[in-house]
């Protein structure tokens, strides 16, 4: 998952989106699935959702003391990582949080308040290694799991979010293809579950999932058409196959995030 702010838009096309969205804050939000196709699951279901009331401190620590931030030269793993998040005033944005001076499993708060955290990746690295040695974990100070970078790893798992209070997010163009191999009778999706503020708390579930599928001699497909979703909209990526699986895939979703007052 990444996030861009106008200035670093260069390059995609959006010129079926209005100055209107285009002036009111907006936000670009690219993420990426890829993985091997299973009989069915959530993907990176450990990330939790918080989307809270009111900006919390959230905590960091690693199973391992080597990813810390402190050392001159720089030592150390991992010494410090990207959030995207949403801060104390709703606004998605990144912001770098650094690892402790010293000792990885000593337990750190970050420096900024947050809403939600939606992904975790490393940016900064020591001499020890580029990936982290151990397993980085973002958490409220309720200790529920938000965001994982797992240990041998510098992408932080998680792939879903939630649209900002006082925000709407556009889903503008969306891919999935087949990675190496793909059988004459076999195939694989990615479904994208929303959940908007009704459907949570009234139990209601209309139509609301979108599926891309490849099978057989398709290999890639590709969809423009957009869906907009209103703020506290959850958003939440599975994958499966559609006879046998086994097989590498991988998807690509573009959203466009405006605030809206």
């Amino acid at each position: 998952m990444r996030l861009y702010e106008p200035e670093q838009w260069q390059g995609f096309n959006l010129h079926n989106i209005s100055q209107g969205i285009l002036m009111s804050k907006a936000k670009l939000l690219h993420i990426t699935l890829a993985g091997t196709s299973t009989a069915g699951s959530e993907i990176d279901a450990l990330t939790a959702k918080t989307q809270d009331t009111t900006a919390v401190i959230m905590e960091m620590d690693s199973s391992s003391d080597e990813d810390h931030y402190g050392g001159a030269p720089p030592d150390g793993a991992v010494r410090s990582v990207n959030t995207i998040g949403v801060d104390e005033n709703n606004e998605p944005l990144n912001r770098t949080e650094k690892m402790h001076d010293a000792t990885g499993t000593t337990i750190t708060d970050t420096t900024n308040l947050y809403m939600d955290v939606w992904h975790t990746y490393a940016n900064a690295w020591g001499s020890a290694d580029t990936n982290a040695t151990g397993t980085v974990d973002l958490s409220t100070a309720g200790a529920t799991l938000i965001s994982r970078i797992a240990a041998a790893a510098n992408e932080g798992q998680g792939s879903g979010f939630k649209v900002p209070i006082g925000w709407r997010a556009a889903l503008i163009s969306r891919t999935l293809q087949a990675i190496g191999s793909q059988g004459a009778a076999e195939g694989k999706y990615v479904k994208m579950l929303y959940l908007d503020e009704v459907d949570v708390l009234n139990d209601v579930r209309a139509f609301n999932y979108e599926i891309m599928e490849i099978f057989g001699v398709i290999r890639r497909v590709e969809s423009n058409c957009p869906i907009i979703f209103d703020e506290k909209t959850e958003l939440t990526f599975f994958e499966g196959w559609s006879n046998a699986g086994g097989e590498a895939f991988e998807a690509h979703y573009y959203f466009i995030l405006w605030k809206v007052n």
